[in-house]
């Protein structure tokens, strides 16, 4: 009886060792990010990465926008844009497993601004201020190469680099003439071939 309690004890104390085990190994299928370099920009950009297996996932990142070109030292224009932008990015994981490894991530990306020019005129020696508002929306393509670790099966680090092109899909004035595009802003991130690249932290749980 002693022997049969003893083994039971030994299966007993296995099944929950490889429980415990199991779960401390088991991978993270959902993460959560913040692209640290982006501020440098006026832009704050949250991304969302899901796993729907162990090498293919979906990322999402939204993009805010508040460039202000008065706030800028040797800035010589009057310009501030705000807005947002989205975007929608496969991934599949080409040496790692989970959250590990060197990834390809095509993508799309739209982006919705609303430039604000600070304008003067003089009519008849008379000074007048108005500020030109626009709206700006462009739709791109591309893709990124990029890395992405994890540490403790908790803390990411991933960043990537790679090309995109964006065509304007709408570029109207609210108030006069259509906007020049983003005065101190890469033309390039809104409109013809550009680079995107980042470098995020973020949790996985």
């Amino acid at each position: 009886m002693k022997k049969l309690c003893f083994i039971l004890y030994l299966l007993y104390s296995t099944i929950v060792y490889s429980q415990v085990n199991n779960e401390s190994i088991r991978i993270k299928k959902d993460a959560f990010k913040i692209n640290i370099l982006s501020p440098a920009y006026s832009n704050f950009s949250f991304s969302f990465q899901h796993l729907f297996t162990p090498y293919k996932s979906f990322n999402l990142t939204i993009g805010y926008l508040d460039f202000d070109s008065r706030k800028r030292l040797f800035s010589i224009d009057n310009r501030r844009v705000q807005g947002f932008s989205i975007i929608p990015e496969f991934r599949l994981n080409l040496t790692g497993y989970g959250l590990n490894g060197f990834y390809l991530g095509p993508y799309l990306r739209y982006i919705n601004y609303y430039p604000e020019i600070e304008n003067t005129i003089y009519t008849n020696s008379t000074k007048y201020n108005y500020i030109e508002k626009s709206n700006l929306q462009s739709l791109g393509i591309g893709f990124v190469i990029g890395k992405q670790h994890i540490i403790k099966n908790r803390v990411l680090f991933d960043y990537f680099i790679g090309p995109s092109y964006q065509i304007i899909l709408r570029n109207t004035s609210i108030i006069h003439s259509e906007s020049d595009y983003l005065v101190g802003i890469s033309d390039r991130y809104v409109s013809g071939y550009g680079i995107r690249a980042g470098f995020t932290v973020g949790i996985a749980y």
